[in-house]
């Protein structure tokens, strides 16, 4: 007949309790980082240059091919630009081609926008932007 000892149920007791301790440790397991999302690539003011179309501007405007982008602003909630469009003058300053009061400002997810591949090339101050909210 086996016996047990109370001093080896005590052992065997204490070892579980100390197992089932460590196992239970808050903080002990892989942590659970979000996702960062890199910066956004334009910023407010940046003035852009490279195919309208893919852009949004899609008139038959024999002036289009002079035409760039200005980027209103970037929402990093919704994870978009807001820009409308813009023509270089001959003193280095912008004209927006559309009227602020029209629906001239176009909005894009940022992935959409970074992919049409535009390069900056100039900067608008921002007293000139108009506002991203309306």
């Amino acid at each position: 007949m086996m016996r047990f000892s109370i001093t080896g149920s005590a052992v065997l007791y204490i070892a579980l309790v100390v197992l089932i301790a460590g196992c239970t440790v808050p903080g002990s397991g892989p942590s659970v980082t979000e996702p960062t999302r890199p910066a956004s690539l334009y910023a407010a003011g940046d003035v852009l240059s490279g195919n309208m179309t893919l852009a949004g501007y899609d008139t038959p405007d024999p002036d289009a091919a002079m035409y760039q982008v200005v980027v209103l602003g970037y929402q990093p909630g919704p994870d978009m630009y807001v820009y409308t469009f813009v023509r270089p003058l001959a003193n280095g300053s912008y004209q927006y081609v559309l009227h602020e009061d029209w629906v001239a400002k176009l909005s894009r997810t940022r992935a959409e926008f970074e992919a049409y591949g535009l390069k900056k090339n100039g900067t608008m101050s921002q007293g000139q932007l108009w506002k991203t909210s309306s």
